[in-house]
């Protein structure tokens, strides 16, 4: 199917939708058209985010109930 195609689809579609349905759709389209967070975030920002990918990648990563378990038990054995 052509985007000619797609954008007839959508307009067919379109006319059988009731008021309300055609302004959700309306604002998803202009939603659709926003850029992405990501593509918003400043370049450091960014940069973390592609560092963490590589990291959990590699496998350098830490299981978040891990981390807190031991928090638990460090805290439980000061206490005593």
């Amino acid at each position: 199917m052509t985007r000619a195609d797609k954008i007839a689809r959508l307009t067919s579609t379109a006319e059988r939708l009731s008021d309300a349905q055609i302004n959700v759709l309306v604002e998803l389209s202009v939603a659709m058209t926003r850029p992405s967070v990501y593509a918003s975030l400043p370049a450091e920002h960014k940069a973390s985010i592609e560092q963490g990918i590589a990291d959990y990648e590699a496998g350098r990563v830490v299981d978040a109930d891990e981390v807190f378990a031991e928090i638990d038990k460090r805290l439980a054995a000061a206490e005593t």
